[in-house]
């Protein structure tokens, strides 16, 4: 059901601060030298992904 006033309403900055914890420890960071390869794997997914659209209709 959705919240009917304001009062009832949770913002979303208070639920990831409930819910979401962050470890520093596992994050990564771009490789600016595989700029050109992330692109090539990211322009086949969009051709694939645009051959399966009628799979999911």
């Amino acid at each position: 059901m959705p919240p009917t006033n304001n009062s009832d309403k949770t913002s979303l900055i208070a639920i990831c601060n409930q819910h979401v914890k962050l470890d520093k420890s596992s994050r990564c960071e771009p490789q600016p030298d595989m700029v050109l390869v992330y692109r090539k794997i990211y322009h086949r997914y969009l051709q694939l992904e645009e051959q399966l659209k009628p799979l999911n209709r």
